[in-house]
């Protein structure tokens, strides 16, 4: 509740009077590998409309498995991000001045 979030690799949610997760006020949860038995009406996770799930239990644009009460942000999941390389800068120029004053302030007189 109220801008939370549950990460959750892995165990069971079990025997709850509710669903095993309540996500409320802006919260999230991101679960995988966890199996979830005995909660109320056979509930995985509920959430408001300003709280999303991520998991491995449905992708976006899909219908949600019994007991899964919650959207997921679309296209989230398999995404392809490509990372730039940023190029390194070019300091020639500026190791030539340094250069041309460390040798300048080396001279003896």
């Amino acid at each position: 509740d109220g801008n939370s979030q549950a990460l959750l690799r892995g165990g069971q949610v079990a025997q709850n009077y509710g669903p095993g997760i309540l996500a409320l006020v802006n919260s999230s949860a991101d679960f995988a590998g966890v199996s979830f038995s005995g909660n109320a009406q056979g509930g995985i996770i509920t959430c408001d409309s300003s709280s999303v799930m991520i998991s491995d239990l449905t992708q976006p644009n899909n219908n949600p498995p019994g007991g899964v009460q919650c959207k997921t942000p679309h296209s989230l999941s398999h995404r392809q991000i490509s990372k730039m390389l940023l190029a390194a800068p070019d300091w020639s120029a500026h190791k030539a001045v340094f250069d041309k004053y460390e040798k300048s302030a080396t001279k003896k007189h």
